[in-house]
This record gives C-alpha cells, structure tokens and sequence, in this order.
C-alpha cells in the first residue's frame, strides 16, 4: 500500500529511493508463498496532488517491472485517482509495456477493492470496505542478528552446497525441456531442495529485515525456514 500524497520528489536523495524500491522489491519476494506467485500494489492517491509526482521514480518502478520482475506483479491498483491525475497518466501511459498496462485497474470506491482484496486482508482506513485493523510497528535491528555473516568458513560450506544443488536443478531442467515424458518429479524435488537450502544460507549471505525479527508477542512474519505466518486484526 503506497500513500501517494506523502511523497514529495527531491526530498530525498533519488538513488536512495532506487535502493529502496529495490530493497523493498527483494523483500517482498521472500513474502510471496506457493501457490501464489505475484502481488497486488495499491496506489492510494487520496488527497494527491502535482507536488507528490516523481516521473524519474515512475520510470524506474516500470523498468523494474518490465526488465527485473515481470512475472511478480499481478495488478497495480490505482485508488481514487482525483482529476489532475489524467493528465499525469497521459505522460505515463505510453512508457508502459501492453503486458504491465494490461494490469493497472482503476477503483474509486473503497468497496471497488474487494474484487481484488479479501476484506480481512485490506486495512480498515479504506472505510466500509477493509477490517483488518493492522497499525504498523517498526522493529528495529537487534545486536547480534548478523552475527553468522562474520562465519566465512560456514558461510563458504553452504554456498557451496547451494550451487551443487543449483547446478543439478539447471541440469534437471535442461532434460525437462528436452523430454517428451513426465520427467518433472525429480526437477520438482531438487526445486523444494534448492529453496530450503537458500533458506540455510540466508543468515550468512543476508542481513536479517523487518519481516524476520521477533516482535513483542513473540512472532516473525517470516519463518527460518522460509514459509510465513500472517496475523490479521479483524
């Protein structure tokens, strides 16, 4: 969910929000479980105005949906865009791929949401529409949380590992595309296998983020293993 009217272009340094955008792309894959495979951005442009757009930061959110991460974005949700937004969307309009325009939808009502979000996962500040009463806490780092990333002797062992397994999955896929036969199970395996390596080899590779520290009652959004446990405030 992005407040469009809180962003003012120049207050802050764009390469900064470059890292960020992709900081924030790359921890928002981790979140992403099977069977799902994309995700929904809303816009919220309640109370936009001229001095909230950033072109230069528009350009570089559709290259990276273009080029980095076509096949994670699902729909863009533009919400409650007010008049002086049309003439905005005539400058951003032919920047878009077919593929990325085919899936920015348009809402105005808060209740509109629904056909794409299930109420209890919207936020109740969309009145009538969202229940889910979430006020968002920030946790900051802990001393000691990327501690295993100094480990460079565990840390070669188990990228090591990973890229024995990458090598196999790429070799497994390599006879999948070739094969006429159902010959996907052990590519499947070496699939599940490969992700649960990474997952051991995150905390000696990456430093922990928001979703993976323990907050008050005890609980991580992202698990070690990878998989995620959401909590909703209905």
């Amino acid at each position: 969910y992005l407040n469009v009217h809180l962003h003012r272009a120049g207050d802050q340094d764009y390469k900064t929000l470059e890292r960020l955008t992709i900081y924030l792309m790359e921890t928002g894959r981790l979140l992403i479980q099977p069977p799902v495979e994309t995700v929904a951005l809303v816009f919220d442009l309640t109370g936009f105005g001229l001095s909230n757009m950033d072109y230069t930061l528009v350009q570089f959110l559709v290259k990276c949906f273009e080029a980095y991460y076509p096949e994670s974005l699902g729909a863009i949700l533009v919400h409650n865009a007010p008049l002086v937004f049309w003439g905005v969307w005539k400058v951003i309009e032919p920047w878009l791929d077919p593929v990325v325009a085919s899936k920015i939808k348009f809402t105005y009502k808060n209740q509109e949401l629904l056909e794409f979000i299930p109420a209890q996962h919207l936020p109740d500040s969309f009145k009538d529409a969202g229940l889910d009463k979430f006020v968002y806490q920030y946790l900051p780092p802990v001393e000691g949380e990327n501690a295993l990333m100094e480990d460079q002797e565990a840390k070669a062992k188990v990228v090591k590992e990973w890229n024995e397994l990458s090598e196999k999955f790429e070799e497994a896929t390599r006879v999948w595309i070739k094969s006429d036969g159902d010959v996907s199970e052990e590519r499947e395996k070496l699939a599940k296998e490969l992700k649960n390596q990474y997952f051991k080899m995150q905390p000696y590779i990456r430093a922990k983020n928001q979703y993976q520290r323990v907050n008050e009652a005890g609980k991580s959004i992202i698990q070690p293993d990878g998989s995620t446990v959401w909590t909703y405030h209905n």
